[in-house]
């Protein structure tokens, strides 16, 4: 399949579509050591994510390339319920 970006574009489609649906909620983020990380969405770029984390005043930054997986916590206590 030929891809319509330009080549120096990474493919961010399903990424920013994630993104702005979940922007606001709570999400945990698994990283590449195993840690899991809950908080709140608040922003992203191409390289970073901020999360409102419980019990910190300030943001949390997070590299994306650290994280392994996203997902809403919502869905995760579904399964896990």
């Amino acid at each position: 399949m030929e891809s319509k970006q330009p080549a120096n574009t990474p493919p961010v489609g399903a990424q920013t579509a994630w993104f702005q649906r979940n922007k606001g909620l709570a999400i945990a983020v698994r990283l590449m050591d195993g840690t899991a990380v809950e908080g709140v969405l608040l922003a992203w770029d191409t390289y970073t994510i901020a999360m409102q984390v419980s019990g910190h005043i300030e943001p949390m930054l997070v590299n994306k390339h650290a994280i392994s997986l996203f997902w809403r916590v919502e869905e995760l206590n579904a399964v896990a319920g």
